[in-house]
Order: C-alpha cells, then structure tokens, then sequence
C-alpha cells in the first residue's frame, strides 16, 4: 500500500485550515514539545526571574538530569527564605538533579522549589523575617553540586576550593543555556507579569496554630516537654513538614518545640534566632 506524501494531502490541509494550523506545520515527534506549550504569562515569568510554583509531577527530567517544564528547559530554585539575622548569600540555583536536590527528595521538601529561565544569574528573591517581607532582585551562586553532576567544562569537587570559588563566581546561567538550550520555541516574553504566590503563612494560620498547640495539650510531638504556661506557648511552634507555607493541611503540620523545630530539616538557622536563645536559657537541652 503506498501512502500519499501528507505534505501536499488536500484533505488534510484543508483540515489543519479549519484548525487555523499552517500547512507547511508538522508539529514534533518530541513528547515534550508536542503536549505542552508555555503561555505567554508562563514565559514573561520565566525570563524575568519571578519564578512559577509548579508541582514537582508537572518538571520532565532528562536523561542528563536537566530540568523541563512543558517545553523549556528550566532551571530551579528556592525563592521564598527566612531571614533569622545571620549573614545571607541567598540560596543557590540549580541546572539538574544534582546530589542536593535528590536530598531534598528524600526530605519531601521538593515543593519549596520555583521554576525561571533567567540568564544573567539574577533572581526574585523574597526574605521574610520578624519585621515582615521584602523582595529583591539578587545575584544567586550556582551549585557546585550540579556543575560537578554535569562535568561541566570538567568542574569537579576535588579541585582546590580557590579554583571551584573563582569558577562558580563567574558562572552565569548564559553558560549553561548555551550548552543546553533552554527552549524549543521562538517566542518572547511580550510584557512583564506578577510573581506567584509567596510561600508564606496564610492568614488564617495563626488561628490554625493555636487550635492545633491546643489538641495537642501544648506537648512537642518529638520531645513531650509540655509548654502550657502562658510564658512558654510561644516557643510551640507548627512545623511544616514539607515546607510549603501555604500547604495547612493537617498531615503536613507537626506540632514541636522551637528545639525540635531547629532540628527540622533546612531548619538548623533557627538557632540564630533570639527566640531560640531565650528558650535554651529557659530549658535544658534535650538529651542526645
């Protein structure tokens, strides 16, 4: 049976013009490009350096540990952090599943990643602490964990630190992206767009905070030391287990003491904290 050349199929072009697809369209063969398109407001967000939250189930990873999100290749990051008054770098930004990210897999706190493609290193960044929430636009450090995951340009852990510094000092993502181009598409962001929502406490949380200490007869789910006194409450906190602000569900809650909350994954910080300080003044340490 000899099959028409499609190119030059009446039927089907006639067709594709009802659809409003050109004739001379083909799409690809790539699963990647052929379901997912970026909309306009996903590609302004993504140049700018705002970053999207999105699900870790919606990111295709590579057979190069590269990150996809519907079709560009994307790199990753922590945008929303805390600031407990210790000197801040900002977090680092990620080209793949380096050892750092399959960590933070293992800790279930994938969630607190957004998605950018920005190329000149320069990222939204929101820093909370006790006096509220500020952005900026800050110059973030690759990781030396996905450079060496990638042999980029040969860079490994065991070089001297001077050289590993000097190179993840000039490294910008203009280098990775010219090695793995970021996207299969040729549109350009037209307009600038509003970040996603910050990973910060809802509104209702305070409220959702204290029904829970509550429940639990003001007791640490981890050490049982019981805080009810009216000058011991505050250093009850609900910990998010995943990391996500904004995720009140009551499996990703867990009622603990400021201690055990320093000891939390991502949470050693913590202890810089004058918060923390008036606690271990006030209780003994727990026992190790």
């Amino acid at each position: 049976m000899k099959l028409p050349d499609f190119r030059y199929y009446a039927p089907l072009n006639r067709l594709k013009a009802q659809m409003g697809i050109a004739a001379d369209e083909f799409g690809s063969n790539d699963p990647i490009v052929a379901n997912h398109t970026l909309t306009d407001e996903e590609l302004n967000k993504l140049a700018s350096g705002v970053g999207i939250d999105v699900g870790w189930e919606d990111l295709t990873l590579l057979i190069n540990g590269t990150f996809v999100y519907k079709d560009t290749r994307v790199l990753i990051y922590i945008r929303d952090v805390r600031d407990y008054g210790e000197r801040m770098d900002g977090p680092r930004y990620h080209l793949a599943t380096c050892s750092t990210i399959e960590n933070m897999h293992l800790k279930g706190r994938l969630q607190r990643y957004v998605i950018a493609t920005k190329s000149d290193g320069i990222f939204h960044v929101n820093i909370t602490s006790q006096f509220g929430t500020r952005s900026e636009q800050r110059q973030l450090k690759v990781c030396q964990n996905c450079l060496e995951k990638l042999d980029f340009d040969g860079f490994h852990l065991k070089m001297p630190a001077s050289k590993r510094n000097r190179i993840v000092s000039d490294f910008t993502p203009v280098q990775f992206f010219a090695k793995y181009p970021k996207s299969f598409h040729s549109r350009l962001p037209s307009h600038s767009a509003d970040g996603s929502p910050l990973n910060d406490y809802t509104a209702d949380f305070p409220e959702i905070s204290r029904k829970l200490r509550e429940a639990a007869e003001w007791r640490c789910s981890t050490c049982r030391r019981v805080l009810i006194a009216p000058g011991m409450r505050q250093y009850l906190h609900v910990h998010h287990v995943d990391g996500n602000r904004l995720n009140n569900s009551t499996k990703n809650l867990k009622v603990v003491c400021i201690e055990c909350h320093s000891n939390e994954p991502d949470h050693a910080h913590m202890r810089n904290s004058p918060e923390y300080a008036a606690y271990m003044r006030i209780m003994p340490p727990i026992p190790r």
